[in-house]
């Protein structure tokens, strides 16, 4: 039995304690909210290139929009440049922060190798009309509804615009794991190249919180776990890692940028994990970030040499050298200094 004088202290101690922990508790909540609000809402960037400033130096590509229903409501547009007919599908899908237009000089490098390719944002970025990105689990569906959309498409005599059986993706981020998750459980896709990929959004979101809030604990990342599973319906309900024994059959590029820090060690956990017909490639710089052209012109060439080897279009091009410090030049707009 507690003496009179000894719950008199304890009683005194949590006058002072309980409303010290419930004030800490009411602002994990709300760093949790206001951390969660800023993750799903990243800032809308603009278009730096258009492809005006490629028909500047003569290049003309053969684009057309596109949009398609996206599972669960909403649309999503992208543009789709057109190659030869019959050709395959690479499908570009950017990084968290980024547009579609960031990926542009990769996507014209593609397009001249004779490729079909499709630029789109992903949702929350760009000019997307869907309001919050779920880091992830809801952009795999929006991915695979793409690839339907566009295996529709017909050319001017009524035929097939692509070859249906023979696509590819490449996706950065959260591009990269739509990428991964979604060529798992579509076997049409023969290929997939990921950069700064994660095993699944909880781990993605733990390494976000980290950069967005110097008060990052595990506490916080708990109420923040919750306001995840509050928002979206799928949260946690994808696993790259898991999906990577679906993937057998698929050939997988996994590029491991040297200034990715934590992302750059789960893409190569990812990569040891991984089964089947694959092969890692170290650059001095991901396309996490924006790339200046000396570093596409490093960057873009991997991917290329990829897709030409693992996806060979109808065109008979030459597979370039890999180590080659610079691309077709005619890729790259004069006016544009980061695109």
């Amino acid at each position: 039995m507690l003496s009179r004088q000894q719950k008199k202290v304890l009683v005194t101690i949590g006058k002072f304690v309980l409303p010290v922990v419930a004030a800490f508790i009411v602002l994990m909540v709300s760093l949790a909210v206001k951390t969660i609000q800023d993750l799903t809402h990243p800032p809308r960037t603009k278009y730096a290139v258009s492809l005006a400033d490629y028909e500047l130096i003569g290049k003309t590509i053969t684009k057309q929009d596109v949009s398609w229903s996206l599972k669960g409501g909403g649309e999503a547009n992208g543009w789709l440049f057109q190659g030869p007919k019959g050709a395959p599908l690479i499908v570009l899908s950017h990084s968290y922060g980024q547009n579609m237009v960031d990926q542009i000089s990769l996507a014209v490098l593609l397009y001249d190798s004779g490729y079909h390719v499709l630029l789109y944002d992903l949702r929350g970025h760009g000019e997307s009309k869907v309001e919050k990105t779920s880091l992830g689990d809801d952009e795999v569906d929006d991915l695979s509804a793409a690839i339907e959309h566009i295996k529709t498409l017909k050319d001017a005599t009524g035929e097939p615009l692509i070859n249906k059986d023979q696509i590819g993706l490449f996706g950065v981020s959260i591009g990269g794991y739509a990428s991964l998750v979604a060529a798992s459980k579509d076997p049409s896709i023969k290929a997939v190249a990921v950069d700064a990929v994660y095993p699944n959004v909880k781990r993605y979101l733990e390494i976000k919180v980290k950069n967005f809030s110097s008060f990052s604990n595990p506490l916080l990342l708990y109420f923040i776990d919750l306001g995840m599973k509050f928002n979206f319906s799928k949260y946690s309900n994808t696993s790259a890692e898991s999906s990577l024994g679906n993937l057998t059959e698929t050939k997988q590029l996994y590029i491991i940028g040297k200034d990715t820090r934590e992302l750059q060690i789960t893409t190569s956990d990812i990569f040891s994990k991984a089964i089947g017909q694959k092969q890692n490639v170290e650059v001095p710089k991901s396309r996490i970030s924006i790339l200046y052209k000396a570093d596409q012109d490093v960057y873009d060439p991997v991917v290329q040499t990829f897709f030409l080897d693992a996806l060979p279009p109808k065109v008979d091009l030459p597979v370039p050298d890999a180590s080659a410090s610079t691309a077709n030049p005619t890729t790259q707009p004069p006016t544009e200094e980061k695109k």
